[in-house]
């Protein structure tokens, strides 16, 4: 701001410089609000991989348990049941005879499994998995058949696991190393007319036939569905993404509505009071209420005072200008009547010079020695010849005579009339 004169000058920024830089604060909350949002999705996302992960570590745990039950029912039924068994009734059996349902641990397992199924509400899938498995429900798929395959060729681990998609749907999986066939086994395993001729007649002459000793002829597989615990951790996401966006729409919603309450339009106020002030100089020193705000409101009391200090200083700046203008006006006055006497005088010197001028072209002037008679006083003129005084005067001179006679010459020619 600077003052001038009489007049005042304000120097501000335009309105749409004050519109742009709204559109840059409000340029910055956009941005806020997007990097609230993306650490948002982050956060959740964090959150959703964590419970993804809790969820593999349930089906981790509910499969070891699955697997220690089954092998705890494979143990009891090999190492106390089935000798037990064969012990009681050693005197009425023969060679040929066979009943999976005490004679097979694998028969038990998977019957029992099939028992438990329908009592719990558990949903898995279990399998003692072989390649040409003597019940079809145990034969392997390709899956578990690729691996079996490759622990007989030494290529992979005796444990598995991860998460498979099934017809789209995720599962978690655990594939284990099974039997290993034994040399006491291979009477039911390697040749169809050495075996039980009641197993032969339960299961057939192919299958689970011509195995050799030591080969792995069969893996535990075990699968945990996924599904629903991915689907509750996306639907709690779900849920988390909804109400932190709410919230923090709100919180930017209340924060927009109280920058514009208690920064924004206070600064607009100010600023509509500068841009009044460029306009009508009047609204000068008018003070604008406090806001709010220790930060606001000081900018607003120092705006305040800097208008009222510069109403002052233009009040009395043009208090000072007006009576000077006054002293000038009055002087101005002085120098007019000083300039039109001094007019007067010098229209009188210039008559007087006219009149000067005049006169002097009228006068002829007498310079040098004139030769004059001492006794008659007759001037010689320049042709030599002695003319009256009178006469030499009035041919050299404007001047004429008159003759009359001085008193003491009338006292000498006219003694009677002295």
């Amino acid at each position: 701001m600077k003052i001038s004169g009489g007049g005042f000058y304000f120097s501000m920024k335009s309105s749409w410089k004050f519109q742009h830089s709204f559109s840059v604060f409000f340029t910055l909350q956009a941005g806020m609000l997007l990097v609230s949002f993306v650490l948002l999705f982050f956060v959740i996302y964090l959150v959703r991989h964590e419970m993804r992960d809790e969820a593999l570590v349930f089906a981790r745990e509910k499969s070891l348990i699955l697997l220690d039950r089954n092998l705890a029912t494979h143990s009891y039924f090999s190492n106390v049941l089935k000798p037990a068994v064969f012990e009681a009734t050693k005197t009425t059996q023969n060679s040929d005879y066979f009943d999976p349902v005490w004679m097979s641990s694998t028969y038990v397992v998977r019957e029992v499994d099939k028992i438990f199924r329908n009592l719990s509400s558990e949903d898995y899938y279990y399998k003692e998995c072989a390649i040409n498995a003597r019940h079809p429900e145990n034969e392997a798929d390709p899956f578990e058949r690729d691996f079996l395959n490759r622990l007989n060729a030494s290529e992979v681990e005796d444990e598995i696991h991860g998460v498979r998609e099934i017809d789209g749907k995720p599962y978690f999986y655990v594939l284990k190393r099974g039997e290993t066939m034994a040399s006491s086994c291979m009477i039911c395993y390697d040749q169809p007319d050495m075996a039980p001729a009641g197993l032969v007649g339960i299961y057939g002459p192919d299958r689970s036939f011509h195995r050799n000793v030591n080969d792995v002829v069969s893996a535990i597989s075990i699968r945990i569905p996924l599904q629903d615990a991915f689907s509750s951790a996306q639907r709690f996401t779900n849920y988390l993404y909804a109400l932190f966006a709410a919230i923090i729409f709100v919180l930017f919603a209340a924060q927009f509505y109280l920058t514009r309450k208690l920064l924004l339009n206070p600064i607009k106020k100010l600023q509509s009071e500068a841009a009044g002030i460029v306009t009508d100089q009047s609204r000068l020193g008018h003070a604008i209420e406090l806001p709010p705000g220790r930060e606001l409101k000081d900018l607003t009391s120092a705006f305040n005072s800097l208008s009222l200090y510069l109403r002052k200083e233009i009040d009395t700046r043009e208090g000072i200008i007006q009576e000077r203008m006054g002293d000038l006006m009055s002087l101005n006055e002085r120098l007019k009547i000083e300039i039109e006497k001094r007019r007067s005088v010098e229209n009188e010197q210039h008559h007087l010079i006219h009149e000067l001028q005049a006169a002097l072209s009228k006068v002829k002037l007498l310079s040098g020695f004139l030769p004059i008679c001492a006794s008659c006083k007759k001037i010689r003129n320049d042709k030599g010849y002695w003319q009256q005084i009178e006469s030499y005067i009035r041919d050299h001179s404007n001047a004429e005579f008159t003759h009359s006679l001085c008193e003491d010459c009338v006292k000498i020619y006219f003694p009677e009339q002295s």
